[in-house]
């Protein structure tokens, strides 16, 4: 009896998904914040997604891909998302239903950048404020796990996957910018951007 409720146990702290350690998925523009200013004399900008503190959200060390998705584009705006040239396997895209991005390697970079992408405002005057968020790919491939994911790599004997945080990009508009990094990953998240 004992034996088979530890079993049990245990395939439950594996299957069932537990809260990340610190990985996040943020929305960062080139001035490294979460703030975009567009005008109708620049109405297209760039931002990035990157994740952060992946390389040890899950039961195994490093990192191997993320599946997630942006909401908060109207059609009023073109997005073209670029994926990192690391990347093995890109199955959809990051602004709409989501996205799932694999690498070869394992990362064990605090942040990695997934996507650049460069939004463009189509309709006449000034571009309308806008919020993005990261959240859950929709559907996402397992209906365990319905949040935005990590996942993690070495070779272990669990399913190495984690929640992440999702971040925000405000355009046109206010919002705190709640980045989800420890200090030392905030240094490498401004590397991106050198």
């Amino acid at each position: 009896m004992k034996i088979s409720t530890c079993i049990v146990l245990g395939w439950l702290l594996v299957a069932l998904p537990l809260p990340a350690r610190a990985a996040s998925i943020e929305l960062l523009a080139s001035d490294q914040t979460c703030h975009l200013d567009l005008s109708s004399a620049n109405p297209t900008g760039t931002f990035t997604i990157v994740a952060v503190g992946a390389a040890e959200a899950t039961c195994c060390l490093g990192f191997t891909g993320a599946e997630f998705g942006v909401e908060g584009l109207s059609t009023d705006w073109l997005a073209i998302a670029t994926p990192n040239p690391n990347a093995v396997v890109v199955i959809g895209s990051p602004i709409g239903n989501g996205v799932n991005i694999a690498f070869a390697t394992d990362i064990m970079d605090p942040s990695v950048q997934l996507f650049s992408v460069s939004i463009t405002y189509l309709s006449a005057g000034e571009p309308q404020p806008a919020v993005l968020r990261v959240v859950a790919k929709d559907p996402p491939s397992n209906q365990v796990w319905t949040c935005p994911l990590v996942t993690g790599g070495g070779g272990c004997p669990c399913w190495a996957m984690a929640c992440a945080t999702g971040g925000s990009l405000y355009i046109n508009s206010t919002g705190d910018c709640l980045v989800g990094v420890q200090p030392g990953a905030w240094s490498s998240i401004k590397g991106l951007f050198r």
